[in-house]
């Protein structure tokens, strides 16, 4: 089938998608990168040569899969070039992307409070927040029934590039996590929300946060060693005795009571 030519007072957006879901139809082994490129070359014949317009949405089928042979490194510098180059977001944005997309390549673990079997395992936990300071995770017993050990956290690759997400959406950075530390069997963190103006949906976070209205955080994890809390029953919860932070959000459903903001105790005005 060839391409589709734009119709007349069609805009891109629309022709694009009208592009992409005819070549998809005729051609589905065709990777999505060469139906998008094809696309674009269609519409700049039409329009004289003209750049065609990046959009700010990333979506899951637009991000690049890792080659069987890659290392971690090539995977992300490679990743975040294409994204940068096709779509009008930032490098630490596309770089959060990709490495995202590399868990999901590199593990099996994907869900909420989900268990990955060498994967990212998600934990949700709720709080009330006052200057901005979250227990990210404790000891107690969550909904699953598994305990994370406080002094088994490795921070170091994470504490390089500490961003916050909003609900373990990669495309969506929303800040920064600051004053990452273990203390008092706890795992700690002062969110540094993005400046005021930055967006409307950054002015819309803040505004609920400050409102008390959004207080849970979830960190997304890779469990490096791990143990039953009943040998004797499968099914019963785990132990994480060391687990690499791999991400760090602020979401909308709580799961833990007893993880909570801290700054009543440390003296910090709300």
């Amino acid at each position: 089938m060839p391409v589709p030519k734009p119709h007349k007072g069609e805009s891109q957006d629309d022709f694009m998608g009208r592009c992409m879901s005819a070549l998809a139809d005729s051609d589905p082994d065709r990777p999505h990168e060469q139906r998008r490129a094809m696309c674009f070359s269609a519409w700049r014949e039409e329009h004289g040569g003209e750049p065609p317009k990046k959009s700010k949405q990333v979506d899951d089928e637009d991000v690049p899969e890792p080659d069987d042979d890659e290392s971690e490194d090539d995977f992300i510098d490679r990743c975040t070039d294409e994204l940068t180059s096709n779509f009008d977001i930032d490098d630490d944005t596309a770089e959060n992307v990709c490495q995202n997309k590399w868990d999901e390549f590199s593990g099996d673990g994907d869900g909420e409070d989900e268990r990955g079997a060498g994967g990212v395992v998600r934990k949700t936990h709720s709080g009330e927040v006052h200057g901005m300071e979250f227990v990210l995770s404790d000891e107690s017993p969550d909904r699953m029934g598994d305990i994370i050990m406080s002094d088994g956290w490795d921070l170091r690759a994470f504490a390089r590039n500490p961003i916050a997400l909003w609900a373990h959406r990669a495309d969506q950075p929303i800040g920064r996590w600051a004053n990452l530390r273990v203390e008092d069997k706890s795992l700690r963190g002062h969110l540094a929300l993005a400046p005021a103006g930055t967006s409307a949906r950054i002015d819309e976070i803040r505004k609920l946060v400050e409102a008390g209205i959004l207080k849970a955080v979830s960190v997304g994890f890779r469990s490096i060693e791990d143990e039953l809390l009943d040998k004797k029953n499968p099914f019963s919860g785990l132990r994480f005795l060391k687990q690499e932070l791999i991400e760090c959000s602020l979401v909308s459903i709580p799961a833990n009571p007893n993880a909570l903001a801290v700054a009543k105790s440390l003296k910090i005005s709300p």
